[in-house]
C-alpha cells in the first residue's frame, strides 16, 4: 500500500514538472504557409536550409516576467521554462534567468529590451542567449553535442530557424 501511494505521487511529481514545460510548445508553431515578403528570406546571402516558424510573441513575453535575475539565481533554480526551436523542427525547453547586458542608464532610456540566457533541459549543453525587443526576438543556441542554431526575427510573428555546423 505505501509503495503503491509512493508510485503515484512520484508520478503526480513527474507530470506536474513537466506539464509547464510541455505548455510552451504552443508558443512556436512551425508554418505551412508563409504569409510575409519572401524576399526577407531567400537571397545569395541567406541559408538555403532553413524552417520557418510562427511565434505567439504575447505569450512568450508573459512566459519570461517570471525569469529571475542571473544576479540572484542560477539557471538550476529557475522555475522560468521557456522553448525555442530547432533545425530539425523539434522544440526544446530551457531554463531561463534575465541577464542584462546593456548599462543601467541605456536600459531605463529602452526599457522594452532585455536580455536573456538559458540551460537546456532535454541538453544540459546547450545554452540559449536571446533578446526581447517592441518588435520580436532573436536567439542563438548553442550545444556541446549539435550545431549551432540561429533564430532570427523575420517579420511580424515569423522567425526562420537555421543551423550551421
Amino acid at each position: 500500500m505505501k509503495k503503491n501511494l509512493l508510485q503515484i505521487l512520484s508520478t503526480i511529481v513527474f507530470i506536474a514538472f513537466l506539464t509547464p514545460a510541455n505548455a510552451q510548445h504552443s508558443i512556436w508553431n512551425e508554418a505551412k504557409e508563409h504569409r510575409f515578403d519572401q524576399s526577407l528570406i531567400e537571397g545569395p546571402n541567406m541559408p538555403m536550409v532553413y524552417k520557418i516558424f510562427e511565434l505567439d510573441f504575447n505569450a512568450f513575453k508573459t512566459a519570461l516576467t517570471t525569469a529571475p535575475s542571473e544576479s540572484t539565481a542560477s539557471t538550476d533554480q529557475s522555475n522560468c521554462v521557456v522553448s525555442f526551436p530547432s533545425a530539425d523542427g523539434s522544440v526544446k525547453n530551457y531554463r531561463v534567468l534575465e541577464a542584462p547586458v546593456m548599462h543601467a542608464d541605456l536600459a531605463a532610456k529602452y526599457p522594452g529590451i532585455n536580455s536573456y540566457i538559458g540551460r537546456g533541459l532535454e541538453d544540459p549543453t546547450s545554452t540559449v542567449r536571446f533578446d526581447i525587443a517592441p518588435d520580436g526576438t532573436n536567439a542563438i543556441i548553442m550545444s556541446g553535442k549539435n550545431s549551432s542554431i540561429y533564430i532570427d526575427h523575420i517579420s511580424g510573428n515569423y522567425y526562420r530557424v537555421t543551423s550551421r555546423d
